[in-house]
């Protein structure tokens, strides 16, 4: 991990992965969710990828309820390529119901150097309608359990 003592601003993309990825309609991501804005980046993934680790003034907000069916990995999505291929996946963990940090997973030998925009990310369990792959493919929706997940 490289350091960035609380220091770094937080980025734009971390923010919208994680509004994208955390639902309001789960309580436990509901908590994360309102976490965000006292957020800083502590530091980042030492070979290049885009994973983030997180501070968090833990004195600024309650904790979220922890799921033991779940915990630590509070949300995960797969990153599709822009003819659905799966590329990797984005992981957000938490820490005693705390925010600590998102995951960015490559299936390949590539590394994943950027957070996907939030249309590149399926979160699993949900569908994704994309009319170019459907065009492809002859199908409506593509879903996670589509990719072997």
């Amino acid at each position: 991990m490289t350091d960035h003592p609380g220091t770094e601003p937080f980025p734009d993309d971390v923010v919208m992965t994680l509004t994208h990825l955390l639902r309001p309609d789960d309580p436990v991501q509901t908590a994360l969710l309102a976490q965000i804005p006292h957020v800083t980046i502590k530091g980042r993934c030492g070979c290049g990828c885009a994973t983030v680790y997180f501070d968090l003034d833990t004195g600024a907000v309650m904790p979220g309820p922890i799921d033991p069916a779940r915990h630590p990995l509070v949300a995960e999505a797969g990153i599709v390529g822009p003819c659905g291929e799966p590329l990797g996946e984005v992981l957000v963990f938490a820490r005693d119901g705390y925010l600590s940090w998102l995951e960015v997973c490559s299936w390949s030998d590539a590394t994943i150097r950027t957070l996907p925009s939030p249309d590149r990310l399926e979160p699993y369990g949900r569908t994704r309608v994309n009319p170019d792959i459907d065009a492809v493919q002859g199908t409506s929706a593509i879903r996670a359990d589509d990719f072997g997940t």
